[in-house]
């Protein structure tokens, strides 16, 4: 039976934190090679003055008596039932009474009822009996009894209990919160539209006895609950629950709640009511009850009046699943920025995908080759917005172009004749940083590289017509192309693009890029991208991390499109045909934080684990149960004046910890958010085939897939992995 040391009673309210990852992550990896290839510029600080003075090495031994000689150690129930007496020492200390030993039993453990006095009289007379010796056992020194309670119930009155039970799916609410209008329409939904007003349940409570535990909270006894509360849109009037508008009603985890018929886009420019098939004809709307919905929505502009008109008047068929716009708004259009109209195709491509997944890197645009004299492009300048607003009223106002100014740079001239025109002054490929055209060469290897060339470190680009052997590496200032295949224990690092045109393999292989990487396919080998990552046939067995996407192509057979073993994470989506298989072990597939921002959120949820701890210690220090000011100027009063100056130490601790808990937390609060959002918005789309044992993550929620399913889209929605189909 283990100690346990004092506590902070919290107000019955669980404090959840989230998983953070393990020391030597793929994020911690791709930091540490950003930082390498930044100039130092890695991780991200984070507050480290709580890691600096937090130290806690309380064992639950608590000291008493004027010389604070005596000790006692006890075994406390969590649930707050029990304690136990492990340890009972005076330490020597003859001066220690009995009524210093239940001094610390209260103010140290906070232990004020149930206590057993004649034992605890008992055990101190034995201590006295041999004051240096330890009296040691397991006696139970406090003790409470949860009371007992009566049965309770439930009268649906809505629908019959089969009609109710219907009514559980999470179809439902899924289906309001979809992306799109498709998405909302194509759930299998059955539903029941109930009004405003509407008595839905009737819940009769158990008759609970209570009392106090050994700490002095108050202690319910464990009633017989029928588990059923009012949701969202539901109130409860002396045990009936009662909607509150006009929607489709829900029984979701014993919470009986109605959810509004109106879906509203995610960029709040269109309103639509959504009509599900149902059991039992409805009672049509009524304009007052739609007026409700729409001020919930926050929808006050763009209403279409004779929409809302129409829809009180229909009925719709029980099978029929369709929905009417209601509302919908003015886009605002960007002006356009000032650029330069180039005179050649800039844009990379994908390259072409071959039979075997090898892509061919002729069809990839990656370098943009021009000739001495070449014009390269004409300066375009801004154009103006136009406004619009969303469903609410509020105004978007349209963003003008910027104002740019583009400069020659090496190799290139300018002119002007009107028109800001730039020209190539040699031979060589396109390269553009910031808002400065330059025209440079490249380092070029036509074979492989290996001990006739050696590891080349270039601040350009580098392009390697054969594989990069193993144990060579490859640094390049700007992008990365090779012919062949990095192999075994080979190191490729990019502050541009990196494309391995036969793949990348090798359990020490590494791969980084600041921008994107292509490759044929990627086995056993870490790599990690600050942009998209693409393969053409296979990720195997791999550590594979995306500050943007994963593009998995189904090139190269039976294995193309797929994602076996390993872990793979992406922070804005990942699209394959194949995850897992029949006859490998997990299959990690993930939606993230981008490394930057995950390694902050680590760093500051540590720094408040600190700050947490070193205040529950200052608090026992103290002898309170929080820092409720009240209560820390009654222990300064009743505290004698030659300790009070110790106290009032302790206390000026107490606030600076409290100051530094909120930054953390603002800090913290923030930067989910942030991360939230972006999460609520990636997908992992799979097109042909997930298998049993694959994991799909999104930040700390983890769906696990327990039989073979067909295409599949994973996403984020209210802090939980979903699944539907395509």
């Amino acid at each position: 039976m283990a100690p346990s040391t004092p506590r902070k009673r919290q107000g019955g309210k669980e404090r959840v934190s989230r998983r953070q990852p393990s020391k030597g992550t793929l994020d911690d990896a791709y930091l540490e090679a950003l930082k390498d290839m930044q100039g130092g510029k890695g991780k991200p600080e984070a507050a480290s003055e709580a890691d600096a003075e937090v130290s806690d090495t309380d064992d639950g031994r608590r000291c008493f008596g004027e010389q604070q000689q005596a000790s006692v150690l006890l075994y406390v129930a969590p649930d707050g039932t029990e304690a136990r007496l492990l340890e009972l020492s005076l330490g020597g200390d003859l001066t220690v009474t009995l009524p210093s030993l239940m001094d610390a039993l209260r103010d140290d453990y906070g232990i004020v009822a149930g206590i057993d006095e004649g034992l605890v009289d008992e055990l101190f007379a034995r201590a006295t009996k041999a004051p240096a010796s330890v009296v040691r056992g397991n006696f139970p020194i406090a003790r409470v009894d949860a009371p007992p309670a009566s049965e309770a119930g439930i009268e649906f009155l809505f629908a019959t209990d089969a009609e109710v039970a219907a009514l559980t799916s999470a179809k439902l609410r899924n289906a309001l919160v979809a992306d799109d209008q498709q998405a909302v329409l194509s759930q299998e939904v059955l539903s029941q539209l109930v009004t405003p007003d509407q008595e839905l349940a009737r819940v009769r409570a158990a008759d609970v006895d209570a009392s106090v535990n050994i700490f002095g909270e108050h202690l319910m006894g464990q009633a017989h609950e029928p588990q059923l509360v009012a949701g969202e849109n539901v109130r409860e009037a002396n045990g009936t629950l009662i909607s509150e508008i006009y929607g489709y009603a829900i029984l979701e985890d014993g919470r009986l709640s109605v959810l509004s018929p109106i879906w509203v886009s995610a960029d709040y420019m269109e309103a639509f009511f959504v009509r599900f098939p149902h059991r039992r004809a409805p009672d049509p709307p009524e304009s007052a009850w739609l007026t409700q919905l729409l001020d919930m929505k926050r929808v006050s502009t763009g209403i279409d009046e004779p929409a809302l008109e129409k829809l009180c008047r229909q009925s719709w068929p029980a099978a029929e699943c369709t929905s009417v716009q209601i509302a919908g708004a003015q886009k605002p259009v960007d002006g356009m920025d000032a650029r330069v109209e180039y005179a050649f195709d800039l844009d990379k491509k994908a390259g072409l995908v071959l039979e075997d997944g090898s892509i061919d890197l002729r069809e990839r645009n990656a370098s943009v080759s021009v000739a001495e004299g070449d014009l390269l492009g004409e300066f375009v300048p801004h154009t103006t917005g136009e406004a619009g607003y969303d469903l609410s009223g509020k105004d978007l106002p349209a963003k003008d172009g910027v104002e740019r100014t583009f400069a020659a740079g090496e190799n290139v001239r300018e002119e002007d004749d009107g028109v800001q025109k730039f020209y190539a002054e040699v031979d060589g490929h396109v390269a553009i940083v910031g808002d400065t055209l330059h025209v440079r060469t490249v380092f070029y290897v036509g074979a492989d590289l290996d001990y006739a060339v050696g590891n080349i470190d270039v601040p350009g680009d580098v392009q390697v017509t054969g594989s990069v052997k193993p144990g060579f590496s490859v640094k390049a200032g700007g992008s990365i192309t090779i012919g062949g295949a990095v192999e075994l224990g080979a190191s490729v690092h990019a502050k541009g693009d990196v494309v391995a045109s036969r793949g990348i393999l090798g359990d020490t292989t590494r791969v980084v890029a600041l921008g994107d990487i292509q490759t044929k396919h990627i086995q056993n080998s870490s790599v990690m991208a600050k942009g998209t990552i693409t393969v053409g046939s296979y990720i195997f067995n791999a550590n594979v991390r995306a500050g943007n996407q994963i593009l998995v192509r189904s090139g190269g057979g039976e294995r193309g499109g797929s994602i076996v073993g390993g872990e793979v994470i992406a922070s804005q989506g990942i699209q394959a045909r194949i995850l897992g298989s029949p006859s490998t072990d997990r299959t990690i597939v993930g939606i993230g934080a981008n490394p930057e921002d995950g390694a902050s959120l680590a760093q500051l949820n540590k720094a408040q684990r600190h700050v947490e701890a070193e205040t529950m210690r200052l608090l026992r220090s103290l002898g309170v149960d929080s820092a409720d000011a009240d209560g820390l100027k009654e222990r300064l009063r009743l505290t004698p004046k030659p300790g009070r100056e110790r106290v009032l130490r302790l206390m000026q601790k107490l606030n600076e910890l409290e100051g530094k808990n909120t930054e953390l937390l603002e800090s913290s609060a923030a930067l989910r958010v942030k991360v939230d959002e972006s999460m609520s918005k990636a997908r992992i789309t799979i097109t042909g085939a997930v298998f049993t044992d694959v994991h799909s993550r999104f930040g700390d929620a983890t769906r696990i897939v327990n039989e073979d399913l067909g295409p599949s889209v994973f996403l984020w929605v209210d802090g939980k992995v979903r699944c539907r189909a395509p």
